[in-house]
């Protein structure tokens, strides 16, 4: 360790001359240990040659030749594969300062119990370490995760080719940089050009070997943080797969009837007769308590059928390893199917993944996918409710199968007089009108950036319909702009749809607690058959089935976030855009990932103020703190270069001081006391003038200088139309007009920022940078907004059976208190009802998360306990007494009328001039001809397997 540390530092010194060729420059960065190997395997992919078969000339299964003859009589392999050692990498992590500290976060972080923020809070978690004891006892050991997809790097008409890469995450890092780019490690290429399917096995042999020596041996490690050695172990807590591709990793082939991996062969699915697929219709109610209406209904799902079964048991990992342990592995013999295979089990091969000695007592071994679950369902739910020629679930096959199952004779193919049937229009679809508002609707909905894709693109007016959407898209779609785009169902039909959306924004939840996802396992039943009471057969394929299974895994491995496609599917498309050589492909996607780890790698060793690739901001970053905050001064974000002066008029300059007063902690001692002498209904008033005099005031003693600088006001106000904070991009609404996104809805929650508790929604018109006089600098950034009627039922509304918020946009509030402190500000953006006239003053609220960190809602981390969650302590320590009845500071009241009556002294000027200070180096230069389509997400380039 110590010689890659001196490796690090001659990569750094400045009189070091830059490598002039390529040769030189992997040679340098070669001692840091980043490199990968080739092992060569059979064409069939049957075996590799490797340990005791590296000698071999041919493979032992098939015959195949390791070698093809070159003319020049050179001898060639003929398929190889590139893997990475993972050891040197996990080792890496312990070796900076910027990531070791971070490896013992779950372990120095607590929550309360029963509530899941993380992958340590869940069950699957805790029951390793209560099994294992020795292995948690070292809260440096490393919780892996293994992610394997397939993706075609040619173009779609290009001749066809599988790639698959073998990802590793750690997860013992935090919440915000878990599952980042950095952190996930490519461990393998599986080469082309066929799907590997069952015989992956075959190539995981080295990372299986390796995770073994990491579980028995462990690893001599240096923790640079703690300037001690201690032996390394991890251990593989999951998968992480598209369905498909879950059925290649765990041997439970997932197609067929038997597709469920939890129901397995207890499943009661069945095949439609005319349309020929494996439809789970009406195989939910087993999972409703027994005593629940549904059970006794004849004739509401299959004709003459009531339901008194259980609900399929979960086999534990001891048991599946009873069923599975005398079934032969694909590394030592061809894939077959066994006796029974389609009809009593599914099972294709003993998975390698049971070779390691923990495996079966993860209580969860693989997932299943959240995204592609996510997305499978929307489609198929919207394209039926659109009726999307080729792609609706209620085609005519499914119509003939009606009355081979249902009592649903309004919804039976009716013959005509030519002796031609036709499809009677269902309750349940629009009609070509309703598809059309709806189109236009999406055409011109206007999101922030970074929240979605431009949806106008994916809009197909002539045939009704949306394509070409990616999957956040749908993810997006689904769980918040679906009910509003169904409203003009019947309410018997918006429901449950409306509910189906509700259940997977509730999944997704960045926290999740342990009585909200009992409420959940037992609502998903209940609105699965309320779908199965609308729907045809055809519509419930195992994608509709699935989220039964989905609550369960959240209880065992906590947040979804840690466990679906999304961060893999970013490093694919990153992969893609960076592979340079279409030949050798998976060499080049190697050789990518190599320079992006000795990059990021190099850049640990930067100072922070220097410009790399581990420092490079994103664009919601604020800055950070740059410096020390006084109280709700100076607090981190980051502003437009383009600035102008602004001349306060009374009423706003009164509105905007006072408004800084009541959210200073210093002041509020203050505060408490002006409430006590003269009511709440006056201070917004007159606390701005009453403060002023009473630090001035000799009698009342001798106060800080913070206070007397504050109790001025501001002595300059800039105006700005663009504002990074929180996570957040704001723009103003008139900057926001002309662009594709709109960044200007703005909502405060009830308590930051305001006394009275509720929450306000508005639309920001103006960003004002206020100064203040003294030393240090004290500049605090105001919002200036258009505020909604908060008014419960007559300006704003909440269905909260649905989670719907809605305020009237044509009623604002009455009174004048424009101003909100930046940091008390979160993000939204309004939608209108496509489909409801009687709703036109009406618009749908909708919350962003922020981009770049991690919310965890209403929940106090042990570590970091504060007083108030609205405000960030780091105040100036002021000696103030806090009794109301008898304050030694206070020593004469002060007349109210004197000071209503008395007129502020700030006059009003509207002209407005360019700003030009050597101040402007604190802020960022920013491209005022930024691109149009900037809420296209680039790292969302998928390639999904569906």
């Amino acid at each position: 360790m110590d010689s890659v540390i001196d490796l690090i530092h001659d990569l750094v010194d400045p009189n070091l001359e830059i490598p002039d060729n390529f040769y030189k420059a992997k040679r340098l960065v070669s001692k840091l240990g980043m490199s990968s190997m080739r092992i060569h395997c059979c064409e069939n992919g049957c075996m590799l040659y490797y340990k005791d078969d590296i000698d071999l000339e041919s493979c032992k299964f098939c015959g195949k030749c390791r070698y093809k003859q070159k003319a020049s009589g050179k001898k060639v392999h003929i398929k190889a594969m590139h893997y990475l050692p993972l050891m040197p990498r996990l080792k890496r992590l312990y070796a900076s300062n910027r990531s070791a500290p971070h490896m013992r976060w779950h372990h120095e972080h607590r929550r309360p119990p029963g509530v899941m923020c993380d992958p340590s809070d869940g069950e699957a978690w805790k029951h390793f370490d209560r099994t294992y004891p020795q292995f948690a006892a070292e809260p440096r050991n490393i919780r892996l995760g293994l992610c394997s997809d397939g993706f075609t790097p040619h173009y779609v008409s290009a001749a066809p080719y599988s790639c698959w890469p073998v990802f590793v995450t750690p997860y013992n890092l935090p919440p915000e940089i878990c599952m980042t780019s950095p952190y996930i490690f490519l461990n393998c290429v599986i080469p082309g050009p066929r799907n590997p399917k069952v015989l992956i096995d075959v190539y995981l042999q080295p990372l299986i070997d390796e995770l073994k020596q990491l579980w028995v041996q462990g690893v001599e490690t240096f923790d640079v943080s703690l300037k001690q050695n201690f032996n390394l172990r991890a251990a593989l807590m999951w998968t992480i797969n598209d369905f498909p591709a879950y059925g290649m990793l765990s041997g439970w082939m997932t197609a067929g009837k038997l597709a469920c991996p939890y129901c397995m062969e207890n499943t009661k699915s069945f095949t439609l007769k005319h349309g020929r697929k494996n439809s789970w219709f009406d195989c939910h109610r087993q999972f409703l308590p027994m005593d629940h209406e549904f059970r006794s209904m004849k004739n509401a799902f299959r004709k003459n059928s009531v339901e008194q079964g259980y609900p399929p048991p979960i086999l534990t990992g001891e048991q599946v390893w009873e069923r599975v342990q005398n079934f032969p592995k694909v590394a030592k013999e061809q894939p077959y199917k066994f006796d029974g295979y389609g009809v009593a089990h599914n099972w294709t091969k003993q998975s390698i993944f049971w070779e390691l000695p923990y495996w079966k007592d993860n209580l969860l071994r693989h997932n299943l996918d959240v995204m592609h679950i996510e997305k499978n369902y929307f489609d198929n739910l919207f394209n039926t409710v659109m009726d999307v020629t080729g792609k609706t679930k209620d085609s005519v096959k499914a119509r003939m199968d009606l009355p081979e199952y249902c009592r649903r004779k309004e919804l039976w193919l009716q013959e005509k007089q030519n002796n031609k049937f036709f499809k009677p229009k269902a309750s349940y679809s629009f009609t070509r009108d309703q598809k059309r508002k709806i189109c236009e609707w999406v055409e011109q909905l206007k999101m922030p950036a970074g929240h979605a894709s431009n949806l106008g693109k994916c809009v197909d007016m002539e045939h009704g319909k949306l394509h070409c959407m990616k999957s956040h898209d749908c993810h997006v779609f689904m769980e918040t702009l679906l009910p509003v785009a169904f409203s003009g169902l019947p309410d018997r039909i918006w429901k449950p749809m409306t509910e189906i959306s509700l259940f997977f924004k509730d999944l997704c939840s960045n926290t999740l607690r342990e009585d909200n996802l009992v409420q959940m396992d037992q609502n998903i039943p209940v609105i699965t058959n309320k779908l199965e009471k609308i729907l045809p057969p055809g519509f419930f394929d195992v994608m509709e089935h699935l989220p039964v299974h989905l609550v369960h895994e959240a209880r065992l491995g906590g947040p979804v976030q840690y466990r679906w496609m999304y961060p893999f599917e970013r490093t694919i498309g990153k992969s893609k855009r960076g592979m340079k050589q279409n030949h050798r492909v998976e060499g080049s996607m190697v050789q990518f990932h190599l320079g992006r780890e000795i990059t990021n790698f190099g850049s640990y060793y930067f100072k922070r103020s220097v410009s790399c690739f581990q420092n490079r901001p994103n664009c919601h970053d604020d800055g950070g703190e740059t410096m020390k905050p006084l109280s709700i001064f100076n607090q981190p974000g980051k502003g437009s270069k383009k600035r102008t002066r602004r001349n306060l008029s009374a009423i706003e300059l009164q509105s905007a001081s006072t408004h800084v007063l009541l959210n200073c902690p210093q002041v509020k001692p203050f505060v408490d006391y002006f409430v006590h002498l003269y009511g709440n209904e006056r201070v917004f008033e007159n606390f701005s003038k009453w403060f002023q005099d009473y630090i001035y005031d000799t009698k009342n003693g001798q106060f800080d200088q913070f206070l007397k600088d504050i109790s001025w006001g501001p002595i300059k106000t800039y105006s700005m139309n663009k504002y990074v904070v929180n996570g957040f991009k704001f723009t103003t609404e008139e900057y926001s007009k002309y662009k594709k996104t709109n960044n200007s809805g703005v909502w405060v929650k009830g308590g930051d920022g305001n006394l009275d508790g509720v929450d306000y929604y508005g639309v920001l018109k103006e960003v004002l940078e206020m100064e203040y006089s003294g030393w240090p600098t004290k500049k605090i950034i105001l919002f200036r907004c258009k505020w909604f009627d908060p008014t419960p039922k007559r300006g704003t509304r909440e269905i909260k059976q649905y989670n719907i918020i809605e305020v009237k946009h044509t009623r604002e509030y009455e009174a004048y208190d424009p101003f909100i402190i930046a940091q008390n500000v979160k993000q939204v953006y309004y939608v209108p009802y496509p489909l409801r006239p009687d709703k036109a003053d009406w618009w749908v609220v909708i919350k962003t998360k922020p981009m770049g960190r991690v919310e965890v809602e209403n929940v106090l981390d042990v570590a970091y306990q504060n007083d108030d969650s609205s405000i960030v302590h780091h105040t100036v320590d002021i000696e103030l007494e806090n009794d109301l009845e008898h304050p030694e500071h206070i020593l004469e009241e002060v007349d109210m009328e004197e000071i209503t009556n008395e007129g502020a002294n700030a006059t009003i000027h509207e002209d407005e001039f360019e700003y030009d200070d050597e101040d402007e180096d604190e802020y960022e230069d920013e491209d005022e001809d930024e691109d149009e389509d900037e809420n296209e997400d680039e790292d969302e380039d998928e390639d999904e397997e569906d």
